[in-house]
């Protein structure tokens, strides 16, 4: 967009007149510029909530992330156990996509990581959100060893 030369007639030789008109004049194109890119991505976002295909690699594209956070957070978190904590992540999300594809639903693979004992409490968040995290890929077709690989 091509800001418009605003009105300084006005203004006459007041500096400070005329730094406020072009100011307001900035800030009016901004917002314009701001509310046409806000309307554009509604538009887009509400059109790929249209299409299932879209739709389907949106979500997976944000469970993937949330995996691939959880799993970074985990093993940074616990330098000295990273080989342990890698093979609990692959082992859960292993069971998970099993018992997703046997119907099991999510809510309860969550509350049963809920209720795992041994799992410290800070830990027991990240863990649980690795099962929602795998549910979720697994129901949507997609391969969670591809969230966690560097």
């Amino acid at each position: 967009m091509i800001l418009v030369a605003p009105d300084t007639t006005q203004c006459g030789w007041d500096g400070e007149c005329y730094y406020n008109v072009w100011a307001n004049a900035y800030d009016s194109g901004i917002n314009a510029f701001n509310n046409k890119k806000r309307a554009e991505k509604k538009l887009a976002e509400e059109k790929c909530l249209a299409d299932k295909e879209c739709r389907r690699k949106k979500e997976l594209s944000s469970s993937m992330n949330s995996l691939s956070t959880a799993y970074t957070v985990l093993l940074s978190v616990n330098h000295y156990a990273q080989a342990e904590y890698d093979a609990a992540v692959r082992a859960i999300c292993e069971q998970t996509s099993l018992n997703q594809k046997k119907g099991i639903p999510k809510d309860a693979l969550v509350n049963r990581m809920k209720d795992w004992p041994g799992i410290a409490p800070m830990d027991r968040e990240y863990f649980t959100e690795v099962v929602q995290s795998c549910w979720d890929i697994s129901r949507l077709s997609g391969d969670w060893r591809k969230a966690i690989r560097r």
